[in-house]
């Protein structure tokens, strides 16, 4: 199993940082190979919802059904695709003056088509991984401000 690990903090409280984290219809606008999703992507998907991603990752189209293995809002999330072959587990702790995102991602070589070397889409998955979760970051903080100065006006 091969495991890329990153970790981000957040400002902000720790329940609306799960939800909108694990509402997919934001996926295109963080993750940098994620072209569309359908399926639950409107609201926090639960335990059993699943998300088709269509993706474009090392030059590739990709296109996969994520399943929600595990749900406990709102310290941790596990979706899974093709048998576990692929996880992606999201784990949140609340820190001072903010939230820390722990996304960590496995996967086994059966995952990785033969077009690719094992260290090559390694390299790819660590690179995705870290400009997503940066730019979740910036998401996730934009979509804050914005619902905090609505509700103050």
């Amino acid at each position: 199993m091969n495991i890329v690990l990153t970790i981000v903090r957040i400002n902000g409280p720790i329940n609306a940082i799960f939800d909108l984290v694990t509402t997919a219809r934001y996926w295109p606008a963080w993750h940098p190979s994620t072209v569309s999703v359908v399926g639950v992507t409107e609201r926090p998907y639960q335990l059993g919802d699943t998300v088709r991603q269509m993706a474009h990752s090392g030059g590739r189209p990709r296109d996969g059904v994520w399943t929600v293995t595990e749900h406990c809002r709102p310290e941790r999330v596990t979706l899974q695709m093709h048998g576990g072959d692929i996880e992606i587990r999201y784990t949140f702790a609340a820190v001072e003056g903010g939230t820390q995102v722990i996304r960590r991602l496995m996967y086994t070589a059966d995952f990785v088509d033969g077009g690719h070397d094992l260290t090559t889409f390694e390299q790819l998955m660590h690179s995705e991984s870290e400009v997503g979760l940066l730019q979740l970051k910036g998401l996730v903080e934009a979509i804050l401000r914005q619902e905090a100065e609505h509700s103050s006006s």
